[in-house]
């Protein structure tokens, strides 16, 4: 392996910065509008029926709550995205590797978002994640509470997971082709944190199955989608910056020395 020339490598990333900066402020407005979201839209009430057991479940805290997933979906991803660029520098391009990423989590998050107030289905432990009181019958918990009572469909958890974990995977893939069991489960190694996280939210009653079904299901077709669209900035860049010779396909090579 070839030693990595770090002056090169940081100066392509802020020649692509400058070359990007205009899809970087629209991921960024993409992320306000999730917060515009999460701010002042308020789920529609649903009918609720108090024997209705399926949203019986006690509320018994959270395995991974929102701030420790952020570790899942932001910190190790991006860090894994850092370590890759700087020992593979030749064949990914760091910055359009973490737009990639970006726009993938900002996507994910907006449609999650959207979703979660436009269908407002009540948790599994909803009675007792709002603080309800049978004899007002009405909600007394927190108002933040209240209102995440509300946001099941989908697992935001789950669709962030699974959104990192599949674009991170597939940059991996295509980063080193080796068939050998070993570097396989490398590469698994973030879908089965995304399926740690997702377990976690069953098991603490958070979500029903289907609302984690259907946030994996969004994170992985969100992340194909955007890396199918990246994939060949990401690992062609560098060589067109160097003016190296490319090959016809832009995985072509891309293969861990032994």
């Amino acid at each position: 392996m070839e030693f990595p020339n770090h002056l090169t490598e940081c100066n392509n990333f802020w020649k692509t910065l400058k070359e990007t900066w205009k899809e970087w402020i629209a991921t960024a407005c993409i992320a306000l509008g999730t917060v515009a979201i999460s701010k002042t839209i308020y789920p529609q009430q649903r009918v609720i029926f108090y024997d209705n057991y399926n949203i019986r479940y006690p509320y018994t805290g959270e395995t991974i709550s929102t701030p420790l997933v952020s570790i899942f979906i932001i910190i190790i991803p991006f860090f894994t995205l850092i370590l890759l660029a700087t020992i593979f520098p030749k064949k990914i391009n760091l910055c359009y590797a973490a737009l990639g990423m970006t726009q993938t989590l900002c996507l994910t998050l907006i449609v999650t978002e959207a979703l979660k107030v436009t269908v407002a289905r009540p948790r599994p432990n909803y009675f007792s994640y709002c603080g309800y009181d049978n004899i007002t019958q009405t909600c007394q918990g927190k108002p933040s509470h209240r209102r995440d009572a509300l946001l099941s469909f989908p697992s935001g958890h789950s669709s962030n997971s699974f959104s990192s974990a599949t674009f991170l995977t597939l940059l991996m893939s295509f980063t080193f082709r080796n068939p050998e069991i070993w570097w396989i489960l490398v590469k698994f190694l973030p879908v089965l944190s995304a399926l740690f996280v997702s377990a976690t939210r069953i098991i603490d009653h958070m979500h029903h199955v289907s609302d984690v079904v259907a946030g994996a299901i969004l994170g992985i077709g969100v992340a194909c989608m955007i890396f199918l669209s990246q994939y060949q900035r990401i690992f062609m860049a560098n060589r067109l910056l160097d003016g190296d010779e490319l090959p016809l396909d832009p995985t072509d090579e891309i293969v861990v020395s032994k």
